[in-house]
């Protein structure tokens, strides 16, 4: 009998067998047969190894159900197999596959108890599917359609699996590789037409590729052109590539484009950025070997002509410049960067923009050409295709900023200088994850020099919240012609030169320069976008500016593309003159491109009570009370909230209006007599005569509340107030605020009011009780067109003016500047009450009180009287109205 798979390697021991009697094929016992006789019932067994042979491939059964029937003859299978489950274990692991049902061979195992099975040929092949793992070279590989029959084991088709950083592209054009390539790129060659027989992985023959392909290693800013390629899966070495020609990449970026897109009418436009002139002038001629590992692409002396032998002039895609060699060169590519080196780079010419990018109300100038020499006539390349290095000199002054008159905002003489050229690296989008390395971060950021023993460093972009300190800082040499040092955090010169002389600059309204001091902390550089720099001063002092003469404390401003950014500072203080009397300290003054003055933080110190000065310097900044202060002639203490250089001259032109600029200050205004604080905007010219004020409050403010008494005051609305004009000042405080609004009494309609507050001495600034005045008139603003406090028909008599309140006369209607109470009653007007008012202040212990003065009324008609009433008001007061009829 056969005896079933039932456990592989069976040990050799006694096995017991078990059997059953047939009931229907018994022998009767007699005495001839009482167990004397030996019975010829034998029975057979074979236990299997578990070892299945496909010709020399050698694989284990884990399940075995032999069934069906074989013919039994000498030379032929015998072995009947049915469902079973076997493995086979290469190079690349274990392959788990079902045997082909049917009749095997079997012959003895060598432990000389248990058999072996062959599969015999002719049988149907079992299909293992692709076969992949790593290799020696680091490179993953596949095999495809394996098989497994009885000549052994068999493949059609094979690959190898490129590194991450490593692609690649089919032809655009077979027929002419300067056509470019196909931007989408592939992950692994293909041997489709490859096929065999092997027993081990490692031992199948060569792999051969001849179709020409481009393979392309991130940041490298050449491709390479393979007309061959070769791989053997136990080689070492990796993908051999064949007679190599290195190939920039200018040429698939525009032709890349569709046909109909009108950027590909030009051979200047560009599909991606891509700095790899240098590699334009390749040659053809020279051939070389190249490997791809599992480490990236590695190559030697790949061959590039001088510049003249280009297609074209060598511009850069960034920062836009003709760049010069003058001898060919080779490259090495290692580990799938390159080799640092020298490349025989003579010059580098660049035009600069000199205007301003926007707001600029001057002349027309046109960019600067810059064109400068190599120091040695090399350039030294850094790994991923930048190119750096120290030229002499800059060669000419670098102007920038609104011209007229042929003078700039701007200047600067750095002719005589040397400062480092550097072109940004290679960039290709697609072959490398973008949240590592970005296209700004290459063609914006700056380097480190890293010339010979030099460490490379890419930093981030000098751009406003650039993410780094040394973004903040202006670290490192960015894509142009950089002047100054290296690092200025450390002031590490590297290869540039801490610059001399003097930074000019040309203020809107000035027509001249002044100079500033530039400290060691000083770089900038050119770009065809402008001027990106850091320029920190030493300058301290005075400097007259729309007339006003502004005492900078510190004068430092950083500069991209010819705009300031957020980390300029510019802090100082100015003086008002009386009739104001003030003094403004401001931080972070606003300055454009132009030369022009904006917004600055007003410099305020911490106080428990801005009203009371206390002459401490709270802050520690060396200065006492900033933002703290007193008009001077209306003794109106102020707090300064903000502060504004803004055109005045209203002309419709905003060129011309730039140059006429004048302070505008944001205060908090604390007037005796009014219980909140009042916000006002007012121009405050040289002269210190206030003009276009705005000033406004809280919905409802308090005037005529004692401070020392609980007593109730008049909630006024504000409609408009300002302080008092004069065309002369005197030398003594007169000024008073005027503010115009709306009272609230009971029983009568609102009240016009048009108040005259005059504040106490500002010895003790503002005092806690009622030393203050105040004078309440009936609504005339629109007659005081000079904003002096009385009515223009008037003339200047203030006095007079208010001595109207004390006449107990009813005055002319016309002329009465008193506030007028009126009441209808009932709405049909059968009795109408309208009294001329005058006003008693509160004393500390009364209300505050309007007075009226007798009004007589005729019931019915003024022809025909039924009844003349005289009457007159007691008193209106925020809670009570009392008045009687006489």
């Amino acid at each position: 009998m056969n005896l079933p798979l039932a456990g592989l390697n069976l040990p050799s021991v006694e096995y017991k067998v078990v059997g059953t009697v047939d009931p229907d094929n018994t022998i009767p016992e007699t005495d001839n047969n009482d167990n004397d006789l030996i019975s010829d019932d034998s029975f057979r067994y074979r236990i299997y190894s578990g070892d299945l042979f496909y010709g020399p491939i050698k694989t284990s059964l884990s399940s075995l159900a032999a069934t069906g029937l074989c013919i039994g003859l000498p030379g032929f299978p015998h072995i009947p197999v049915g469902s079973a489950t076997a493995k086979w274990t290469h190079e690349w692991g274990e392959s788990t596959f079902n045997p082909t049902p049917g009749c095997y061979f079997d012959s003895l195992n060598g432990d000389g108890y248990s058999y072996d099975l062959t599969t015999p040929a002719g049988l149907a092949a079992v299909n293992i599917g692709v076969l992949s793992g790593l290799t020696p070279s680091g490179l993953d590989a596949e095999i495809r359609t394996v098989k497994l029959d009885g000549n052994g084991a068999s493949f059609s088709g094979a690959g190898v699996f490129l590194p991450e950083d490593v692609s690649v592209h089919q032809l655009k054009n077979p027929g002419n590789p300067k056509d470019g390539f196909f931007p989408c790129g592939d992950e692994k060659i293909d041997f489709f037409s490859e096929s065999g027989s092997f027993v081990h992985i490692y031992d199948i023959a060569v792999f051969m590729f001849s179709q020409v392909r481009e393979l392309h290693g991130y940041g490298l800013p050449f491709n390479l052109v393979v007309p061959r390629m070769r791989f053997k899966l136990n080689d070492p070495a990796g993908l051999i590539l064949e007679d190599v020609v290195a190939m920039h990449v200018h040429f698939p970026s525009y032709a890349g484009l569709h046909p109909r897109d009108p950027r590909g009418q030009s051979l200047e436009a560009k599909g991606f950025p891509s700095n790899d002139v240098v590699f334009m002038g390749f040659e053809s001629g020279v051939v070389n070997t190249a490997f791809v590992d599992g480490n990236g692409v590695t190559a030697q002396d790949l061959s590039f002509q001088k510049s003249g032998a280009v297609l074209k002039k060598a511009r850069t895609s960034f920062p836009m410049g003709v760049i010069v060699w003058d001898q060919p060169f080779q490259v090495d590519v290692n580990k799938n960067e390159l080799v640092p080196q020298d490349l025989p780079v003579t010059s580098f010419r660049m035009r600069a923009r000199q205007t301003c990018p926007d707001d600029n109300c001057g002349d027309f100038m046109s960019p600067e050409t810059y064109e400068v020499a190599t120091a040695d006539g090399t350039a030294w390349l850094s790994d991923d295709g930048s190119l750096g290095k120290r030229f002499e000199q800059l060669g000419k002054n670098t102007e920038w900023g609104k011209w007229e008159a042929g003078s700039p905002t701007y200047f600067r003489d750095d002719s005589s200088q040397h400062g480092v050229f550097y072109m940004p690296g290679f960039y290709m989008r697609g072959t490398k994850d973008e949240n590592i390395r970005t296209v700004s971060r290459v063609l914006l950021g700056s380097r480190q020099f890293d010339g010979p023993g030099g460490i490379p460093g890419t930093f981030t972009p000098l751009l406003e919240g650039g993410g780094s300190s040394d973004a903040d800082l202006g670290n490192g040499f960015y894509a142009g012609l950089t002047m100054g040092p290296e690092k200025l955090e450390s002031l590490s010169e590297g290869a540039g030169q801490q610059l001399v002389d003097k930074q000019s600059i040309r203020f809107n309204g000035n027509p001249g320069h002044n100079q500033f001091d530039i400290t060691a902390h000083t770089k900038y550089v050119l770009r065809p976008s402008g001027v990106t720099g850091v320029f920190n001063t030493s300058f301290q002092g005075v400097l007259n500016i729309y007339g006003y003469d502004i005492d900078f404390r510190r004068f430092a401003f950083r500069q991209v593309y010819n705009r300031l950014d957020g980390k300029t500072f510019l802090d100082g203080s100015l003086d008002i003159p009386y009739p104001c009397d003030i003094h403004v300290s401001f931080l972070d003054l606003d300055m454009t491109c132009s030369g022009d003055l904006g917004s600055g933080t007003v410099d305020s110190e911490p106080e428990t009570d801005w009203k009371v000065p206390d002459g401490v310097d709270n802050d520690s900044d060396g200065f006492t009370d900033e933002g703290n202060d007193v008009l001077s002639y209306w003794e109106t203490p102020i707090s300064l909230t903000g502060m504004a250089f803004v055109p005045t001259a209203n002309s419709g032109n905003a060129c011309l209006d730039n140059t006429k600029k004048e302070l505008e200050l944001a205060t908090l205004n604390d007037v005796n007599g009014i219980e909140n604080f009042l916000t006002m905007r007012s121009i405050y010219p040289v002269n210190g005569k206030l003009k276009n004020q705005t000033m406004t409050g809280a919905p409802d403010n308090m005037f005529d509340k004692p401070q020392s008494s609980s007593e109730e005051g008049f909630g006024v609305r504000v409609q408009k107030a300002y302080l008092n004009q004069l065309a002369t000042y005197p030398g003594q405080h007169v000024g008073f605020l005027n503010l115009a609004g709306l009272t609230d009494v009971p029983l009568f309609n609102d009240l016009e009011t048009l108040l005259h507050l005059d504040n106490p001495t500002p010895s003790g600034l503002s005092l806690p009780d009622d030393s203050f005045d105040i004078y309440v008139f009936r609504d005339e603003s629109s007659t005081d067109t000079n904003h002096n406090g009385i009515p223009d028909a008037y003339g200047s008599n203030v006095d007079n003016y208010r001595n109207m309140l004390a006449n107990g006369n009813d005055a002319p209607e016309a002329g009465d500047p008193r506030p007028r109470a009126k009441y209808s009653w009932p709405a049909s007007g059968l009795l109408s009450l309208n009294y001329a008012l005058t006003y008693n202040r509160s004393d500390g212990t009364e209300m505050p009180q309007f007075l009226g003065i007798k009004k007589t009324y005729d019931l019915i008609s003024e022809a025909n009287p039924v009844i003349t009433i005289n009457s007159v008001p007691d008193y209106l007061n925020p809670i009570r109205t009392k008045f009687h009829l006489v």
